[in-house]
Order: structure tokens, then C-alpha cells, then sequence
């Protein structure tokens, strides 16, 4: 694991409990098409404080959903495999009103980890040459 400093540590943290409060036992509602498409999550009415409008996560970056939690995850955007836009919708699509179980940092790259219910990994690459996870696939709230 990479070290670290005593304010990355406090930075991580505090985006460890925002990821968890966003998204912790949420269920993917559905997609959001434009020129970045957009995981849809539904928002928890009893969560304290509430979360008002609608909580997603911008795709603008390769991403997969394993089978199962892999040994080992991808380290760089070129390790996972290019698909069709298509194939991406029904991924989630398919991933509909399955819940978020645990909300993962990646360990020495900001990859944003979604393990569900039922035993999927949702692994979204937060590592390039030109951006990084804040830039790329932004988790989001916006109220109506």
C-alpha cells in the first residue's frame, strides 16, 4: 500500500464516508444517456440527513462488472476489456434494483469498488495517464 500523509489520510477518509453515505445499501434505479452516460441510483428516504435529488455516478471512464470479487483488480484503464456502448447499458441494466452492499477505494489508485447484494463487483477505473477518479467518474447529487 501506498503511504501516505496524515491530510490524504484525513481526505480519503472524509470521501470513504460521503461514498458510503451516497451510496451504501442504495439500489441502481437505471441510466442516465448523453455524452457521458450516468449509473442512476435511488436515494434512501430514511437516511439521516436525507439525500435530496438524484444521486448518480458519471461513466467517463472503462469500467466492468465482475462476476464475483477478482483477486486481483485492474491497475490502468488498458487492463479492462473495451466493450460497445451497448453492452454497457445492459450492464446496468442489468445491475437494476440491486443494492450497493460495501463502497470501496481503490487501495493505490482512486478506483471507486461497488460490491452488490448479490456478489457482483462493479469496478470503476479511477487511473490514467491524463485524469484521475474526480474527474472521471464523478459521484454526484444534484437536487431537482
Amino acid at each position: 500500500m501506498v503511504q501516505s500523509s496524515p491530510a490524504m489520510r484525513d481526505e480519503l477518509d472524509l470521501a470513504q464516508r460521503a461514498l458510503d453515505h451516497l451510496l451504501l445499501h442504495e439500489s441502481v434505479d437505471g441510466i442516465r444517456f448523453g455524452p457521458i452516460p450516468q449509473i442512476l441510483f435511488t436515494a434512501d428516504a430514511s437516511k439521516t440527513p436525507r439525500i435530496e435529488g438524484q444521486v448518480y455516478i458519471n461513466l467517463g471512464t472503462r469500467w466492468t462488472v465482475f462476476a464475483s470479487r477478482p483477486v486481483e483488480f485492474p491497475t490502468v484503464e488498458n487492463d479492462l476489456p473495451e466493450v460497445s456502448q451497448g453492452e454497457e447499458f445492459m450492464r446496468i441494466c442489468d445491475l437494476r434494483q440491486v443494492r450497493v452492499q460495501k463502497v470501496e477505494l481503490g487501495s493505490n489508485a482512486p478506483h471507486l469498488i461497488l460490491t452488490m447484494e448479490d456478489g457482483r463487483v462493479v469496478f470503476i477505473n479511477g487511473h490514467d495517464d491524463i485524469t484521475s477518479l474526480g474527474k472521471q467518474a464523478n459521484l454526484s447529487c444534484e437536487s431537482d
